[in-house]
């Protein structure tokens, strides 16, 4: 009766064991379809700024600087239906004038969804939608300044 030294023995089944990992990830990375990464939904965008760009305080100059609030309706991409649910929108005030956030617009005025106050220079200000819809907004002191925000209603498809 052959001896078996218990070393080589248990030496023989990690190489098994090795060689036996080695091959299912071979077979898995061979015959998958889908390259690496793929497959997956990209990750949806939560927080969001806005801009509020230099010279905007300037009656007439929105036209040489394209928009006050950069970007001045969200979200950027027409085709889509809107931010998500519970997205944060931050305005942030690189002019070098006080302005507002205030929803609502010049016509019918504030309408109490939501209200920066005076937003100092080089300040921002967070505002986390929690609802569905179309949220106007524009500047109290310098009304001129206007934007919206589109909340997707997550039951549309």
């Amino acid at each position: 009766m052959p001896t078996t030294d218990l070393g080589s023995v248990i030496i023989r089944n990690i190489l098994t064991i090795f060689l036996g990992i080695i091959f299912v990830l071979f077979l898995t990375t061979f015959f998958n379809p889908l390259p690496y990464g793929q497959g997956q939904p990209p990750p949806v965008q939560k927080d969001f700024k806005v801009i509020i760009k230099i010279g905007s305080s300037i009656p007439g100059y929105q036209s040489f600087i394209k928009a006050s609030y950069d970007p001045d309706i969200l979200p950027t991409n027409q085709s889509d239906s809107g931010i998500p649910i519970n997205s944060t929108v931050t305005w942030v005030n690189d002019d070098e004038s006080f302005h507002t956030v205030t929803s609502g617009n010049i016509t019918k005025g504030p309408n109490g969804k939501f209200n920066s106050g005076i937003l100092p220079p080089k300040v921002s200000w967070p505002w986390t939608f929690s609802s569905p819809g179309k949220f106007e907004y524009y500047c109290t002191v310098h009304p001129y300044m206007d934007g919206y925000v589109v909340v997707a209603n997550p039951n549309q498809n």
